[in-house]
């Protein structure tokens, strides 16, 4: 008979392959839609326009990250501009730097727009996907630790 305890761990192993499992189909599913974004979006270059602070807090708690704004010229000829999705810090971007820019119409006429480099692309569906990798892992980790060996 198992152990409270080692009932315990297995459902908390449980939860985590469900969880992770869960991530890894999200973060599998962005990468597909950035793949289709790669695709089907034309490429033209940008400027850097300015730095703002992005949403994540600086390694050094006194110097936040920054995102850099760029301005692009769309296919109709209108300026537009795209913030940058992954932090990082001041000195990563130069203000005036030329940087390629991907764009997409989309069938509501709206656009949507990313830096193109591969950490703005790609960076935030393959981190889901790894988290949830490593959630998937871990439970079937502690599910095999756990395993009782007459039962099997």
């Amino acid at each position: 008979m198992a152990s409270q305890d080692e009932r315990r761990f297995r459902s908390v192993a449980w939860g985590c392959v469900v969880l992770g499992s869960l991530l890894l189909t999200v973060g599998l599913l962005a990468a597909g839609g950035a793949a289709l974004f790669m695709q089907r979006s034309t490429q033209t270059e940008g400027v850097v326009l300015r730095l703002q602070a992005a949403l994540t807090q600086g390694r050094d708690y006194g110097e936040p990250d920054v995102v850099p704004v760029v301005g692009y010229v769309d296919d109709a000829g209108f300026a537009r501009e795209v913030n940058g999705q992954v932090g990082g810090e001041p000195t990563a971007w130069r203000v005036g730097a030329r940087v390629p820019v991907r764009y997409q119409r989309l069938a509501d006429g709206a656009l949507s727009a990313r830096i193109d480099t591969p950490g703005e692309v790609w960076g935030v569906p393959l981190g889901i996907a790894l988290f949830g990798m490593a959630f998937v892992g871990a439970g079937v980790l502690v599910l095999r630790a756990t395993r009782r060996p007459d039962r099997y």
